[in-house]
């Protein structure tokens, strides 16, 4: 999934990009054989199934709704039978369900109010899912439940995800901090400071601020156990320094492999070369 975040009237590309490449070996499986990460993309208007869909959904997915600060998405995989679909709702709380012959069904639901990053709410930091489902092994999927710290400033301000990987229990349910496949994994930012602070500067300057991002992108490839997929994490940071147009971008790449039983260290330690925009991973 691809994103603008518009800075000083331009913008610099920003998103979690899905990708799927393997590497084979003799007893590895084979790249057709691996499943891609699955975008869940927005049901645009004109094409819900429903027009007044919330309501039964919440209910059907004991979600709470009303009142929520963020509004329930009805969203959709490209490949997804008829009438499949996925909700995140408030909690938060994704759902799957199928819509059949005026009516929902709810077929699996994963309730993530349990967990930390749910409970530990902070004045400088939101939570939410991101629309992805990411292979973690055959049979197995995970979901990134990202931490979002924003920093403003004159001129100026930052926006720093990283993201806990949850695995979904196969027959949905609870998902708590034991369901964690890889914690703290930066997962994008982007941070934009001011540099020109007069006339002459405004008059005179190509570019009137520093501004940085940063995104992630997953490849998954066969691990060395076949219960679960390794995934190989590229960090594609850009950089556009005041005073010079945008032919003067530099754009950088670092790239870490995670495996299964990777903690919270290991994860630190792999990802240390990437370039946060300037912030703490902490």
């Amino acid at each position: 999934m691809r994103r603008r975040f518009p800075i000083g009237g331009r913008s610099i590309r920003q998103g979690a990009v899905l990708v799927l490449l393997a590497a084979g070996s003799v007893a590895a499986p084979r790249a057709a054989e691996l499943p891609r990460p699955v975008p869940l993309r927005v049901v645009a208007e004109g094409f819900l199934p429903q027009r007044s869909w919330q309501e039964p959904v919440c209910r059907l997915a004991e979600a709470p709704c009303g009142g929520a600060r963020t509004p329930p998405s009805l969203l959709r995989a490209a490949n997804a039978a008829v009438g499949t679909y996925h909700a995140i709702l408030p909690g938060p709380v994704l759902a799957e369900l199928r819509f059949s012959r005026g009516q929902w069904q709810l077929r699996r639901r994963w309730d993530f109010r349990g967990h930390p990053l749910a409970l530990g709410r902070e004045e400088d930091a939101a939570t939410r899912l991101f629309p992805a489902l990411y292979p973690a092994g055959p049979d197995r999927w995970a979901v990134a439940f990202q931490r979002v710290r924003n920093e403003g400033y004159a001129g100026g301000g930052a926006s720093f995800s990283r993201a806990d990987f949850l695995l979904l229990p196969a027959e949905g349910g609870a998902v708590g901090a034991d369901a964690t496949l890889f914690p703290e994994v930066p997962f994008s930012c982007s941070k934009m400071v001011r540099a020109c602070f007069s006339e002459r500067d405004h008059r005179t300057s190509r570019h009137c601020h520093d501004e940085s991002t940063g995104s992630l992108s997953i490849r998954v490839v066969p691990g060395p156990d076949p219960a679960w997929h390794d995934w190989v994490l590229t960090w594609q940071a850009e950089d556009w320094p005041s005073g010079v147009g945008r032919s003067g971008v530099r754009t950088t790449s670092a790239t870490a492999r995670l495996r299964h039983g990777d903690d919270a260290a290991a994860v630190a330690a792999r990802t240390g070369s990437f370039d946060f925009c300037g912030g703490s991973q902490e």
